[in-house]
């Protein structure tokens, strides 16, 4: 038997994985974008907390979170990697400075850890698009 989904805020959307196996969820509220995956023969829902992740690091990533964060960040999945273990990953978050900052991040999904973290460059104010990595590859 299926559990009930619960998640934060409202589903936005549904992608299944390559491999049919997980289900990410893309939930919001009025000011903020997140995923979690549904592990269907586990029948088990992950939050990813990628932004948590982001702020536990903030020193070596160089960002400013803290204090005076905005409550609007974004997360939301760019694509599932082949084998379905893995899961590309674009982020958007206002930093103290009140400067939009964005990147890309690769989540492995039994691992429960970031692999990879790559910031984008420093955005425009008026928003930013939600884009996988040039040059990225799997």
């Amino acid at each position: 038997p299926w559990q009930q989904l619960q998640v934060d805020g409202s589903i936005a959307e549904l992608l299944w994985s390559t491999d049919g196996n997980m289900l990410c969820v893309e939930n919001e509220g009025r000011t903020w974008h997140n995923v979690s995956i549904v592990d269907t023969a586990k029948n088990e829902v992950k939050a990813i907390k990628l932004l948590s992740y982001l702020d536990e690091n903030k020193q070596k990533l160089k960002y400013e979170m803290g204090a005076n964060q905005r409550p609007d960040p974004q997360v939301t999945l760019l694509e599932w990697s082949p084998d379905s273990r893995r899961m590309l990953l674009f982020y958007s978050f206002t930093d103290d400075q009140m400067k939009l900052q964005s990147g890309a991040a690769v989540y492995h999904i039994e691992k429960n850890s970031f692999e990879q973290i790559m910031p984008y460059p420093e955005e425009a104010d008026e928003g930013v698009e939600s884009r996988k990595p040039e040059g990225f590859r799997w």
